[in-house]
């Protein structure tokens, strides 16, 4: 068995993803636990408090089992793919805990203020929106074009033939004749990825707020969630563009070709993603602020949801909504518009799982 530098990566990735699952259940709306909506007087009941326990329990062994499987197999496209399939695996552990959940919900007869229908959404409301924050997403344009700049300069020095694939020891496996398609490509895709994001951003700064049911001063809460949200998502290009500059670099033999330097700048947006959602909590849930304790209207909206995660209302004007599990956004697929929202959601990591692959060689 031969531990690779990619492998620890790679290893490092799947542990981190599977703690942030198993955290997922204490990041959420506090009145919805795994997908359903519960009376605030049941929010820290005992049977809700062992769910959570259960789902953490059950998911950080999974994790053990699969950074073991991760650090010792020997193909590395199994475990390139390792991080999505954990993903895939512990989302399975949530489906039952839902499941269990709706079934005590009704038998127990937990009783709600009121069910909410597909043209009644409570807790949302709009606010005069500071204006969009363009500045934080200036960091990703300029590293974008420094590719370009650096590009232009240093053209007349790349070989006629030069390396644009590696294998995990950052041996050069595959080399591309120059030429303005080859030598930028990886700038073109920091364009389209930037461009997306921002629209993303874009899209969740338009969102009208919802209120953490079981939040105090929910509305206060409702306005820092979205502004960090759109913070963290303007930022997310300078680190995927970083790690696209640093793998142009290497192929134009400007640095020495080394993984772990490619991965550092996604490794530190795994880290910032991860403090805000901590933070923040699913709609602001986690913030303190004192001096108000006036809660929501707990009202029943499960019908709207799928499992609790997939929501359809096509007469709801929001594109995208809150996560039920998680913290973020997720979309309406009742509006044709979010559908193009979820082009883009799905978009963005296979982009960045293109990139990773290019960068340890195996594409």
């Amino acid at each position: 068995m031969v531990i690779t530098l990619f492998t620890i990566t790679e290893t490092l990735f799947v542990f981190i993803i599977g703690i942030i699952i198993a955290m997922v259940p204490y990041m959420t709306e506090k009145s919805v636990i795994f997908g359903v909506r519960i009376p605030l007087e049941y929010i820290n009941s005992n049977t809700v408090n062992k769910m959570k326990k259960t789902y953490l329990f059950i998911v950080l062994i999974l994790t053990a089992i699969f950074t073991v499987i991760t650090l010792i197999t020997p193909y590395i496209f199994i475990i390139s793919l390792m991080p999505l399939f954990i993903i895939i695996v512990e989302f399975m552990v949530y489906l039952p805990e839902h499941y269990r959940l709706k079934k005590i919900k009704s038998s127990e007869h937990w009783i709600m203020n009121g069910n909410v229908n597909e043209n009644k959404i409570t807790g949302i409301f709009n606010t005069e929106k500071a204006k969009f924050p363009w500045f934080f997403g200036i960091p990703g344009i300029l590293i974008t074009i420094s590719i370009f700049i650096t590009g232009l300069l240093y053209y007349k020095n790349i070989p006629h033939k030069f390396a644009t694939h590696f294998n995990a020891n950052g041996v050069p496996n595959a080399y591309s004749i120059k030429s303005i398609g080859s030598v930028f490509i990886l700038g073109f895709i920091s364009i389209v990825t930037t461009a997306m994001i921002i629209l993303l951003a874009y899209a969740i700064y338009k969102t009208s707020l919802k209120t953490d049911n079981a939040s105090s001063n929910g509305e206060k809460k409702a306005m820092l969630f979205r502004e960090r949200m759109v913070y963290t998502v303007l930022l997310i290009p300078a680190f995927i563009n970083s790690t696209l500059l640093i793998s142009s670099f290497q192929m134009w033999g400007i640095l020495k070709k080394n993984i772990l330097v490619d991965l550092i700048p996604i490794f530190l947006m795994v880290v910032l993603v991860l403090v805000v959602s901590f933070k923040t909590g699913q709609l602001g849930s986690n913030i303190k602020i004192d001096n108000d304790n006036k809660v929501s209207n707990n009202s029943d909206d499960d019908s709207l949801w799928k499992a609790g995660v997939l929501y359809y209302n096509k007469n709801d004007t929001r594109m995208m909504v809150p996560k039920r599990f998680g913290v973020g956004y997720t979309i309406n697929f009742g509006r044709p518009v979010g559908l193009v929202i979820f082009i883009l959601l799905i978009s963005i990591p296979v982009i960045v799982v293109i990139i990773t692959f290019i960068s340890a060689g195996i594409i």
